[in-house]
């Protein structure tokens, strides 16, 4: 019981410091522009809107659990779509996974840059290797939710698990050969450049070293969708799609090809691209169910 009150102070700990950091950019304008009163008030939109979609999980759960399609009826957090070269990225949850993915980047983000920092005896030293331990159980937290939240845990989490023990692992090892000097002589015996392979190099190998692996093991070119409307436009329905490292998309709703009722889960093609910050655009429906 005390052990799930803390994981789930955590969880909301984390999941409003995500939610914060993504939208840091729209909380300066408004501060620049609109006067620290409403940038306040913006921010504290975030953490409430944040906490309430944390606390909402055990029944996210369920409904997956039973079956059921959970719309995207929870509270949006007030994100702003950012349009790069005429393509949007919705960073907004859409789909009952959303939420625990970006915790975990975030998480994971935190675990490398702490780890750093210790590496590099950035003081306080026993600080930082705290925040790396408690970013690490906050990544194993977010993955096991994940894991009850994905429509199918072999295709779908299965990606998300296998760039989590990537990048952990490169972490860990650049932690150890930093803290052991006669190993790392024997591994790489280059006194100059040896330091900062082992403190910046390693990590962002283990990053470099996940999408990677990710792209050629798991790629394919369908995600999940559900369906939200029909598009007045004969052919078209308006679907929403969750993060998915495996097709490469981005939460956001899309017009796309096809038919399909209100609230039908579907098979969405996406257009095959190589790796872009900008995601891949689901173009067709494929078939209804995720099954």
């Amino acid at each position: 019981m005390v052990l799930e009150r803390i994981g789930r102070f955590v969880w909301k700990f984390t999941a409003a410091v995500g939610y914060v950091t993504v939208n840091l950019p729209w909380i300066v304008v408004k501060l620049l522009k609109e006067g620290p009163k409403r940038s306040a008030k913006f921010t504290s939109q975030l953490i409430r809107t944040a906490e309430e979609s944390a606390s909402k999980f055990q029944t996210v759960m369920e409904m997956v659990r039973e079956g059921q399609v959970l719309l995207p009826e929870l509270p949006q957090v007030p994100f702003k779509d950012i349009e790069i070269r005429g393509k949007r990225i919705a960073a907004a949850p859409r789909m009952p996974w959303d939420v625990p993915v970006l915790v975990l980047q975030f998480s994971l983000l935190a675990t490398v840059v702490f780890v750093i920092l210790e590496e590099i005896v950035a003081p306080p030293v026993m600080l930082w290797e705290a925040l790396a331990v408690i970013s690490a159980f906050v990544t194993a937290f977010s993955l096991g939710w994940l894991r009850r939240v994905s429509p199918s845990e072999d295709i779908h989490w299965l990606p998300y698990w296998h760039s989590t023990l990537i990048i952990l692992g490169s972490v860990v090892l650049s932690a150890i050969l930093t803290n052991v000097p006669p190993v790392v002589a024997l591994v790489l015996p280059l006194e100059g450049v040896l330091p900062g392979f082992i403190v910046f190099g390693l990590p962002a190998l283990g990053v470099a070293a996940a999408t990677v692996w990710v792209r050629r093991k798991f790629h394919r070119t369908w995600t999940f969708g559900v369906v939200l409307r029909e598009v007045q436009e004969g052919g078209s329905v308006e679907v929403v799609v969750g993060h998915d490292i495996a097709a490469n998309t981005l939460p956001g709703e899309y017009i796309v090809e096809g038919s399909g009722s209100e609230g039908t889960p579907v098979l969405v093609e996406v257009e095959h691209s190589g790796f872009s910050l900008t995601g891949a655009r689901p173009v067709r429906i494929l078939k209804e169910g995720w099954w």
